[in-house]
């Protein structure tokens, strides 16, 4: 999630050469999903501020340069440091695994103090999997909008009151939905009186 500092939330990705114009980061994640069971993981290039000359002639003085990394919170109150590459000018920082739900990265390059431009990439975490169930009339089509949800996962279950389907031969579909696609299905044909 940054290349001035941060790319691809969730998602390792190798960036190109980075640009050197010390902006921290360039989102080519934004708008990226990761499941709920990953481990975030952010990276890309990175450039310092130029800090300019030293007209005090201080000089050979420690440098320190980093980069930040923080998840939903631009003041970057516990900022996350990266691992810097700096043979490939590049950045990784190890996020953890988020709630459900939008997030936001924000990142920035630190040299001796003196942030870059803070970038911000906005991602979602999606549930690995759940379980979705509809009754429609025996040989008619599933309802896009009309799926429920089941409880559970593995061992999944559902109530339904038959009357409010109506009497009469009704097809009873389950799916599994992985990532946002949907990865299995399984009907049962049954009559309600």
């Amino acid at each position: 999630m940054a290349a001035g500092a941060a790319e691809g939330s969730g998602c390792r990705r190798s960036p190109a050469a980075p640009p050197r114009t010390g902006r921290t980061t360039r989102p080519a994640a934004d708008g990226s999903q990761v499941a709920a069971s990953e481990t975030v993981v952010a990276g890309g290039a990175y450039a310092f501020p130029d800090l300019g000359t030293d007209p005090e002639g201080v000089g050979d003085r420690p440098e320190t340069r980093r980069v930040q990394v923080s998840v939903d919170d631009e003041s970057f109150g516990s900022p996350r440091s990266a691992k810097l590459d700096e043979s490939t000018g590049t950045w990784q920082a190890e996020v953890g695994r988020l709630s459900v739900g939008e997030h936001v990265l924000y990142a920035r390059a630190v040299r001796d103090g003196t942030p870059s431009e803070v970038v911000r990439t906005a991602f979602r975490v999606t549930p690995d999997a759940r379980v979705e169930w509809q009754v429609v009339d025996r040989n008619s089509p599933v309802d896009p909008a009309a799926w429920r949800p089941a409880t559970g996962l593995d061992d999944w279950s559902f109530g339904l009151s038959t009357s409010a389907y109506g009497t009469g031969h009704k097809t009873v579909v389950a799916r599994l939905v992985e990532r946002g696609t949907e990865t299995a299905r399984d009907v049962v044909w049954v009559r309600f009186r």
